[in-house]
């Protein structure tokens, strides 16, 4: 079973392909869905719009989800942002908060 599905978007279309399968798999599984954005320390002014960009995807996927029901556990979405390298910080994010499944896109 996966509890906690992470998934990692940078606001790229590529990244963003990933979202219907996390929103379908958080609907079918009533698991938390956990958006994740990692950017440099250098980038402290974007990192405000990163937060937003996170948050209102957050958004969007839970009401989709809600407006979906499957009649289990109501999923929960969450948007995490960190500083630093992408795969560090998932690394990290995946070792201290038991994440069970992450789901990206490759080119």
């Amino acid at each position: 079973m996966f509890n906690k599905i992470l998934l990692p978007l940078d606001g790229s279309d590529l990244a963003e392909l990933a979202i219907p399968y996390g929103e379908y798999l958080a609907r079918r599984l009533g698991s938390e869905l956990i958006l994740i954005h990692a950017c440099d320390e250098n980038h402290n002014l974007t990192h405000t719009m990163h937060r937003l960009y996170l948050e209102k995807r957050a958004e969007i996927i839970a009401s989709s989800i809600n407006s979906n029901p499957d009649g289990g556990p109501t999923p929960t979405v969450t948007a995490v942002t960190q500083f630093g390298e992408l795969a560090p910080v998932i690394h990290d994010y995946v070792e201290q908060n038991g994440i069970d499944l992450i789901i990206m896109v490759r080119e």
